[in-house]
């Protein structure tokens, strides 16, 4: 009996003119988890006569889920693009990839998901219909690469011959490459976390069909975050005691590769350092982005590498 194994899993994507009408992928990339799925089930309609369940209508189709990866300096630039709004590139060896915020988001992407299709045999790749990030989540820690969450709302799913992937050469962006400034001057950062959420409107369905119309936003776009860091001062306490304005920038380095991610204006929420043991004290500071000087100006993502489209 065929048993797919996840050691042969890989995910591809292509980005759709027509939302919700699958096209081929032209990037692919490893993964560490995919949890993308279609759920949909018979919803019980009895009447007050009887004790047994005999009505049933179909509920809702979903697609949702996400995919968590290891961040490289090529290949992975699309995931920024499709969940800020807009790509510019600019340059000739090595390019600029500029992605800035955009009231609406792309059309959508359809997201391959290879669950070892070869192994179970015949049509069974898996492809998942008019996907929008409805929210991206970075993630720096100490001996590790920067990595990636990217969660998924969709339209359908469909079942394709396997494509046959070519992915770029895996060179990571990783801890020891990141300089955090606040206010123009470095800090010395544990950990930072980075959230882009575009509360996209899931419920959208109309009557005549189980699959989702479209998407657009339900709510207002946050970018929001953390980062820690030892208590060594209360410099940073008074940002959010006095509640002022801050410049948060990272930026990580591999020679001619960079990767800059600016909030010109933060707000941090933090509260007072809590002392749970004999170490260094920790400091938490959590934050929120908020426009600077126009609209979806509250963050912008810059990519330099040696690739000519993301």
């Amino acid at each position: 009996m065929a048993v797919g194994f996840g050691y042969t899993h890989w995910v591809g994507t292509g980005e759709e003119s027509t939302f919700g009408t699958g096209v081929a992928a032209s990037k692919f990339i490893e993964v560490n988890s995919d949890t993308i799925k279609k759920s949909q089930t018979m919803l019980p309609k009895p009447s007050l006569r009887g004790v047994s369940h005999d009505r049933r209508v179909k509920s809702k189709s979903n697609v949702e889920g996400s995919l968590e990866f290891q961040l490289g300096w090529e290949g992975y630039g699309r995931f920024f693009k499709h969940a800020l709004g807009t790509l510019n590139t600019s340059g000739a060896g090595p390019y600029t990839h500029a992605f800035t915020c955009a009231q609406a988001l792309p059309t959508g992407l359809s997201v391959i998901s290879n669950r070892d299709a070869a192994g179970i045999g015949g049509t069974s790749c898996f492809r998942y219909l008019g996907c929008q990030i409805n929210k991206l989540t970075l993630k720096q820690s100490a001996d590790d690469f920067l990595m990636m969450t990217v969660d998924f709302l969709g339209r359908d799913r469909e079942f394709i011959a396997t494509p046959t992937p070519t992915f770029p050469t895996f060179d990571g962006i990783a801890w020891d490459e990141l300089v955090v400034d606040l206010d123009g001057s470095p800090i010395d950062v544990e950990e930072i976390e980075l959230s882009i959420e575009n509360n996209l409107a899931a419920d959208r369905y109309k009557l005549g069909s189980t699959l989702r119309k479209g998407f657009g936003r339900g709510d207002k776009r946050k970018i929001s975050g953390k980062i820690v860091k030892e208590f060594e001062s209360i410099t940073e306490l008074q940002l959010f005691t006095n509640l002022t304005d801050a410049n948060l920038n990272f930026e990580w380095t591999s020679g001619t590769d960079v990767l800059t991610i600016d909030l010109p204006v933060v707000e941090f929420e933090g509260t007072d350092p809590e002392v749970t043991s004999s170490g260094p004290i920790k400091l938490e500071l959590p934050f929120t982005a908020y426009l600077s000087a126009a609209e979806g100006d509250e963050i912008t993502v810059d990519l330099v590498n040696s690739a000519s489209s993301e």
